[in-house]
């Protein structure tokens, strides 16, 4: 098996190495085997065979591609092999230092794959699940520092670095405890989840993170005492580790158990992968939702901008998940009508491209606010001339608290092009009551047309032939309102859970679809329920798409009345338990360019006090704002000039340019004596690093592979088309000199922003360190970059 070979191979290496002193004395063995065929006489016969041909043999198979795993598990089992056969004499096959070289430098990479396989906030290039496989350098590590033990000259830290050293792969074991919804829900990224579709309570802890066993490691690697919790997984006694490696369970134990451990889920960003959290409440009464603006390509879905809503230790919104077959999992499973977003024109959104980025988050008093954005269409005559025009396409999610156990959500979806805007919706698999509306149902066929069966091909409103989703859909009904229209998942649990959610149309009527179906996968016995808000227009159609959601449990909502009082800016007055709120939505509809300033602003009126964020009416500063004039790369700090007195340590800042956009977390800030200031972020700013081995004008030679996302060429020539790497800035080993780069072409060729001489950029970028290779360090901002950060206030009226 091409993938699964990797492991087989490891575990027989390790397995010989353990039995290795027996075989070598093992003369039935030798009996047994000559009686099997194989040309062996005596025990070191034996050993001679398993070496050649088996070990040798599966080092020429790792080099040659004839078997690789999901990365990390190739290059375990090569550096298991090399420390096993741990051979540096052979001139015939490969030995261990070839094997070594070939995983750290060549095709296995491993030198590189932190950098250069992860994002900024340690995410993989994966969804969560695979992600989860990196921890298999964890193994290949390990193997590769007892090699380095008995060969310390030949394998010198500064040639062959600890991969687990680099900021990213510290991030990474933070990134899956972060992941994690309340200790207990996976999220549903890509091919991801699904467990939840079906209504459960998941009432028992499950645990802190993802891959929890790596955490032993970790602790013991970073000392930090949450990875130390995160391995124990709560558990009341010390757990047992592994008798061949030495293990202190006791300080691990007593770690897990320090008031430093402690694992509190808060409002929080992922924002490399591109995950932004709100969060509130305490055990049973927390709430806690997220905005998937993830820019992964392996195992991705069209899940751009999918909203996922928990409370009471339940999953409210749950996504389709992993795929239930392959067959179908571009017409269904992965499809954009399938969750819980926006579709335009129906048409699926066209990747790569990571434009996925978040517009601001911020918190005041109950009202806890996110704002995210993508990109999935950027129409190009020639290069994506399918794609609607679209400009915007913006999601805004306000997590308004009413008391410590009870809370409600207003969802607002902006988008503006093409002409036809469908917003999906759907939640677990479980009776629902509708809204009462003049329903029409349709005369039997799909959502594809009267005339289409289920599972037929039909044509779309672009003339497109397509199979699916569309025709994977019937039991229509159509309905249309201009006032807002409630729709409740009666969820069957013990507790009568319940999702309520209200569809408030705001520039008009609405059409509302309901319908329900499944991929020729499933059994007919199967279903899954799906609302669709349809607003459809001359081309350039701008919507704000608003819903209000509610999960109290019972009888007895939340949220009692929704109208809307003010449509520019956008007012809403929401009665509720425990009284009413004015909430204001300045969101524009037009939009300056991707990544621009968006001028924003929500507030929130409730008792005499109102709570705002942004650029609403009475805040006198809407953003603090600046520009970037010197960065300290190593100690993940920036100074900025113009934000003046602003206040911004625990908010987060957005650095952005015309082309990039990135999300940063305040640690400290510091007034410099000329106005100027100074401040420490959370994140490492590392987006990639390159092994410099040839020179052009403009232009540098990548040699090692990067996992991330990068730019195309057509013909020897850079396709200028959403280039994702623009603006970054490469810097030199010694740190001296640096250029923008314009895009990394095929992971290959760095294009710089400026025509610089292949001379002059020989001289600049050298070998600084004297280990033979020319590398470089590309970094996410650079000097001229803008910084931005919302402004929050809380006035009595």
């Amino acid at each position: 098996d091409f993938i699964w070979e990797c492991g087989k191979l490891t575990s027989l290496a390790l397995s010989y190495d353990a039995l290795y002193d027996a075989i070598g004395k093992d003369t039935a063995l030798v009996e047994f085997l000559k009686a099997k065929g194989l040309p062996v006489q005596t025990p070191a016969d034996v050993r001679h065979y398993i070496e050649e041909s088996i070990f040798r043999v599966g080092m020429q198979a790792l080099k040659e591609t004839v078997i690789a795993g999901n990365q990390g598990m190739h290059q375990q089992t090569a550096m298991a092999l090399a420390l096993v056969m741990d051979d540096h004499e052979t001139t015939e096959g490969l030995n261990s230092k070839d094997i070594v070289e070939w995983c750290m430098y060549g095709d296995g990479g491993m030198a590189w794959i932190m950098p250069n396989g992860l994002f900024r906030d340690g995410g993989g290039f994966e969804s969560p699940g695979y992600n989860t496989i990196k921890f298999e350098f964890v193994g290949a590590a390990g193997f590769f520092e007892q090699l380095r033990k008995h060969h310390p000259d030949i394998y010198p830290q500064d040639a062959y670095p600890d991969v687990w050293a680099h900021p990213k792969a510290r991030a990474m074991c933070d990134y899956f405890i972060d992941l994690v919804v309340m200790d207990r829900f996976t999220p549903s990224i890509g091919d991801s989840g699904g467990s939840t579709l079906v209504p459960r309570q998941v009432a028992e802890h499950w645990q802190y993170s993802l891959a929890p066993g790596s955490y032993r490691f970790a602790y013991d690697k970073y000392g930090d005492p949450r990875h130390a919790l995160a391995y124990t997984n709560g558990r009341a006694e010390a757990l047992s580790g592994d008798p061949f490696e030495p293990y202190d369970g006791g300080k691990l134990f007593e770690a897990a158990q320090s008031p430093e451990a402690a694992i509190r889920k808060t409002t929080r960003v992922l924002d490399g992968y591109g995950v932004a959290y709100l969060h509130s409440g305490e055990g049973e009464d927390a709430r806690e939702l997220f905005i998937n603006y993830s820019n992964h390509w392996g195992h991705r879905q069209d899940d751009m901008l999918n909203l996922a809503l928990y409370s009471r230790y339940t999953d409210h919104l749950p996504d389709m998940g992993y795929p239930f077959t392959w067959e179908y999992r571009s017409t269904w499973d992965a499809g954009p009508y399938i969750h819980n977003t926006v579709v335009v024109d129906e048409t699926a959104g066209r990747f790569p491209y990571p434009a996925g980025h978040l517009v601001t988050i911020a918190e005041e008093g109950p009202l806890h606010l996110a704002t995210a954005a993508h990109d999935p269409y950027t129409f190009h005559a020639q290069h994506n001339a399918e794609a609607p025009e679209v400009k915007l396409f913006e999601r805004t999610c306000l997590l308004v608290d009413v008391s410590e156990t009870e809370y409600y959500v207003v969802d607002l979806f902006a988008v503006a092009g093409g002409s036809q805007h469908d917003q999906s919706w759907h939640g677990c698999i479980c009776p629902i009551d509708d809204a009462e509306l003049d329903w029409q149902a349709q005369p039997g066929g799909t959502l594809a047309g009267p005339d289409v069966p289920m599972f037929g091909e039909w044509v779309d409103s672009r003339g497109r032939k397509q199979t699916g989703p569309f025709s994977f859909l019937e039991h229509v009904r159509r309905a249309s309102t201009d006032r807002p229209a409630t729709f409740t998942w009666n969820m069957g649990l013990d507790d009568d859970a319940k999702l309520r959610l209200t569809v408030v149309p705001v520039e008009g009527p609405v059409e509302l679809v309901r319908c329900d179906g499944r991929s020729p996968a499933r059994p007919p016995d199967w279903s899954l329920d799906y609302l669709f808000v349809r607003r459809a227009g001359d081309e350039g159609l701008e919507t704000r798409f608003v819903t209000v959601l509610d999960t109290a449990p019972g009888d007895t909502p939340t949220v009692r009345g929704i109208e809307v009082i003010g449509a520019d800016p956008l007012t809403l007055r929401i009665t509720h338990s425990g009284g009413s709120d004015d909430i204001t939505l300045s969101i524009p509809t037009a939009s300056d360019g991707l990544f621009a300033h968006r001028e924003i602003g929500v507030s929130l009126s409730r008792d005499g006090q109102t709570y705002r964020a942004g650029a609403v009416a009475g805040q006198e500063k809407s953003f603090a704002g600046g520009e970037i004039v010197a960065c300290d790369y190593p100690a993940n700090s920036i100074t900025v000039t113009g934000l003046g007195d602003a206040d911004l340590v625990g908010q987060w800042v957005r650095v952005y340019s015309d082309s990039r956009s990135s999300a940063y977390k305040v640690l400290a800030s510091e007034r410099l004596e000329d106005g100027n200031t100074r401040l420490a972020l959370d994140q490492t700013n590392i987006l990639f690093d390159i092994l410099i081995s040839d020179f052009d004008e403009g232009m540098l030679h990548n040699g090692v592979h990067v996992f991330n996302w990068t730019e195309r060429e057509d013909e020897g020539q850079l396709r200028e088309f959403r280039l994702w790497n623009k603006d970054a800035v490469l810097v030199s080993e010694d740190g001296t000199k640096s250029h923008r780069v314009l895009a990394l072409a095929h992971g290959e060729r760095v294009y710089l922003q400026e025509q610089v001489s292949a001379e002059a950029l020989r001289a600049e970028y050298t070998d600084a360190n004297g280990d033979g290779r020319i590398t470089a360090t590309a970094y996410d901002y650079g000097i001229g970059m803008r910084v931005e950060a919302i402004i929050t206030s809380t006035v009595n009226q």
